[in-house]
């Protein structure tokens, strides 16, 4: 046995990933993982690609065989041991290959389909679900989140591809949320912070192939222990090593005429048979930390100027190297960090690779089908609201403008808030966008089929 926090024995442990292979490919391919702690019946352990449930075809307590999944993209791999309630991921993304292109075309999304017209509100990808397709989850300062269930044919979006809102949730005035399996039963849960109030969890008590409805899940309000603070979830993940998602908030108290700034970490103790979820109290610290929980950003974000960044291998170096997101201010271009570690953490920059300001967000997604991650970037200036720039750098070669080619794409289907993004909506295998509507509601903008491809060759 080992140590937790409640000071007793450990008797399950969490999955561990320590390598996979191959470490790209389509729709479809089959991907051996490597590790520690799996569960020897393929059918208690649940894998995920970015998200998205694949096929598990065979298993052993140090070695899973798993299909890609279509419509999966890149991200990171996820083990959940059903039997234990335990999870572990990746240490690196697995590369979602799509068709390569053989020439940048001149329209590369169809026209935006537009949903849910009106209503104000945020929206967020999720396989909420867990049927395989991506839908959408709508909230807003009303407290009440919609979920949108993906209904779309494979290789088309129209306007019946999502069906009607149905209202899962009737909570506080929402500034947040987020998503993830907080129980290990193997269904996505809703997190969610006030913009004044505390943070809810509700758990998704759904039955496996019934629609999701409001009675689908369970809510357990989680103290942090002010009452007026307006929060956000900064991240979620395994902090401790338990095969438990833990939480990181940032937020601000407000007392008298100062704001006061603080991060809190929650401490996921969820027992394996427990019906609902439990933490240790809630530890605050008393300046906001750079505390992430999902990467090594903890350290790298010491050594760089106060700010907001995105994160992505932009080189393909397997290092990460950081974007910062500071519009309106200094820096007046769009720079990057590159990352030149070596032993001890270390970034050169920043570099200049556009001279527009720097953005709301940037998206990192690969559409030539070269594996490498283009940049897209998100504003709200009146003459672009999406720029894509094609990737064509190399590890330890330039960041420029000719490496990092820019292509400005039409306003009208996308979003002037910075509310972008990509998921693949239709199982086509290419990325598509989700776009909160400058008039209310969300639109999905379909890659466009009619894009000249090659075939992928991947040996």
């Amino acid at each position: 046995s080992r140590w937790n926090p409640q000071n007793t024995p450990d008797i399950t442990i969490a999955p561990t990933i320590n390598s996979f292979s191959p470490v790209s490919g389509q729709a479809g391919t089959l991907v051996t993982i490597n590790g520690s702690y799996f569960n020897t019946a393929a059918a208690k352990n649940l894998v995920r690609f970015n998200g998205i449930q694949a096929v598990v075809t065979s298993a052993t307590a140090n070695k899973l065989t798993a299909i890609v999944p279509p419509g999966a993209l890149t991200g990171l791999i996820t083990v959940l041991n059903t039997g234990a309630k335990t999870v572990g991921r990746s240490p690196t993304k697995f590369t979602f290959l799509v068709p390569k292109l053989t020439a940048m075309p001149t329209t590369l999304f169809e026209s935006a389909i537009g949903f849910d017209a009106n209503r104000d509100a945020d929206y967020l990808p999720c396989d909420l679900d867990n049927d395989g397709k991506v839908d959408v989850v709508g909230f807003g300062a009303d407290g009440v989140i919609g979920f949108f269930k993906n209904i779309t044919n494979p290789g088309s979006i129209n306007a019946v591809s999502f069906a009607g809102r149905i209202n899962i949730v009737n909570t506080e005035n929402i500034k947040d949320v987020k998503f993830a399996d907080m129980n290990g039963d193997g269904k996505l849960d809703i997190l969610t912070a006030a913009e004044y109030g505390s943070m809810q969890i509700y758990l998704n008590k759904g039955a496996p192939g019934e629609p999701l409805t409001a009675a689908s899940f369970k809510k357990f309000a989680i103290p942090i222990g002010y009452a007026n603070i307006a929060g956000s979830i900064k991240s979620i993940g395994d902090m401790d090593h338990d095969g438990k998602l833990d939480i990181v908030l940032d937020l601000t108290t407000y007392v008298s005429d100062y704001n006061y700034k603080e991060t809190v970490i929650l401490r996921n103790i969820t027992g394996k048979d427990d019906d609902g979820i439990s933490f240790l109290p809630a530890e605050h610290f008393s300046r906001e930390k750079d505390i992430y929980l999902d990467s090594e950003l903890t350290e790298f974000l010491t050594l760089l100027p106060a700010g907001k960044y995105v994160d992505v291998d932009i080189d393909g170096d397997n290092k990460t190297d950081m974007l910062p997101i500071v519009y309106g201010v200094t820096p007046s271009s769009s720079t990057i960090y590159r990352n030149t570690s070596g032993g001890s953490v270390k970034f050169t920059g920043p570099v200049s690779f556009d001279s527009t300001p720097a953005p709301l967000n940037y998206l990192a997604q690969d559409i030539t089908g070269d594996g490498k991650p283009e940049l897209w970037r998100t504003s709200n200036r009146s003459d672009t609201y999406l720029t894509l720039f094609v990737n064509a750098t190399s590890p330890g070669g330039p960041l420029n403008s000719t490496t990092l080619k820019k292509y400005s794409l039409p306003n009208g289907t996308f979003s002037n808030t910075g509310s972008n993004f990509f998921a693949d909506f239709d199982g086509d295998n290419r990325p598509d966008i989700l776009s909160k509507g400058t008039g209310g509601g969300f639109s999905v903008s379909r890659f466009n089929t009619n894009v000249v491809r090659a075939p992928i060759v991947t040996s």
